[in-house]
Formats: structure tokens, C-alpha cells, sequence
């Protein structure tokens, strides 16, 4: 959704505008999970529009919003799903948008799957700063956050936690448990008046 928590993001988001790309951004490369080959162009979109993927390789080329009402697997990857139409691996995209603030984009994909490219958000953050941001007359909406929420997946034992906070913090703490060969790994990412940090 094209909305921000209020609470926790301090003077870093407040006041500010919607914003959308100064010109359209383009990419190929390979699905990681499909292993088909995808072209997918990102181009602005006017005020209030959101994040939209657009599956054009599909006969009446639906467009699936990026909302969290569609998203039917975390398996692995994140994937977007409406009326049998899937988006497939759409977190290093999604994440670039959002740290750079990006808020208004039709993304026209030509598969089921984003690019996994370097298999980071990279080079989706270095295509983005080249081309720069439009700046639009409209404001960013925002969720007043006034109690903590906690949710914790019955099947996967996965668990996310939402506090009021003065600044705008992400912990992270990715734990396989003692079969799987990658390590206890936490992350910590914070907000100040220059972005995220």
C-alpha cells in the first residue's frame, strides 16, 4: 500500500510528498525460482496511483496492485496473486521503491517473475537514483499507529512486532534453527532526516 506508519518515522517522512520516477527505468534478466527469462519496465505514474504490476504477456494484461491483501506465499519469495495472476519475488523491487521513497509506479512485466539480477535490491536502487525523483503535489497518507500489534505465524513460527517509537527502527533477526548451515543473522536499519540508514 502507498501508505507509511506515522508513529516511528519522526520528522523523516512527515510532511512530505508523494513522489514518482523523472522517466521510465528498464530491466531483463532471469525469474530465480521460474528460471524464465523477464523484461520488466517501470514506468511514473500520476498521484494517488500506487505501486501496480502490470502482467503484459497476459491477453487482458491485468494489473495487480502491490497490496498486502494479495499476497499468497512468503515461501522463499514474496509473491502477488489476484484472479490466478501471479507476481513472483517482488521484495528486492519493493524494498528499493520504498527506501528511496518511491510511491506512484506501473511496473510492466512481460512474466510471472521480477528479475533476481545481482539477487539484491542493487542495482534496482542505482537505476532508480540515475534517472531521479518527480516530486508530486500531493501529499503521502499515513496509519496512526497507537498500541503495539504482534502477529506470529501459526505454521512457521515467523513473528513481527509493530511499537509506538519516536524513530523509525527495523530489527531483523533471521533464525533457521540448527539444521539449516546459515548463522543467527540480525539486522538493524533506522531512519534520520537524510533517509534510511
Amino acid at each position: 500500500r502507498d501508505c507509511l506508519l506515522s508513529r516511528g518515522l519522526g520528522d523523516v517522512y512527515k510532511r512530505q510528498n508523494q513522489k514518482t520516477l523523472n522517466t521510465s527505468i528498464e530491466f531483463s534478466g532471469v525469474g530465480l525460482h521460474t528460471g524464465k527469462d523477464v523484461h520488466m519496465l517501470i514506468e511514473p505514474a500520476k498521484i494517488n496511483h500506487g505501486i501496480k504490476f502490470q502482467r503484459i504477456d497476459l491477453e487482458s494484461q491485468p494489473i495487480l496492485p502491490a497490496d498486502i491483501n494479495l499476497v499468497t506465499d512468503t515461501q522463499r519469495s514474496t509473491t502477488l496473486e489476484k484472479d490466478n495472476v501471479k507476481i513472483v519475488t517482488v521484495e528486492h523491487l519493493m524494498s528499493a521503491l520504498y527506501a528511496l521513497g518511491v510511491n506512484n509506479v506501473l511496473i510492466k512485466i512481460n512474466n510471472s517473475e521480477v528479475p533476481i539480477l545481482d539477487g539484491s535490491a542493487k542495482h534496482f536502487v542505482e537505476e532508480i537514483q540515475s534517472v531521479g525523483l518527480e516530486i508530486q503535489d500531493a501529499p503521502l497518507k499515513y496509519i496512526h499507529l497507537p498500541k503495539p500489534i504482534h502477529y506470529k505465524d501459526p505454521e512457521t513460527g515467523s513473528e513481527i512486532l509493530f511499537v509506538p517509537a519516536n524513530n523509525f527502527i527495523i530489527s531483523v533477526v533471521l533464525d533457521y534453527g540448527e539444521t539449516y548451515v546459515i548463522a543467527l543473522d540480525p539486522a538493524v536499519v533506522s531512519a534520520n532526516r537524510d533517509g534510511l540508514v
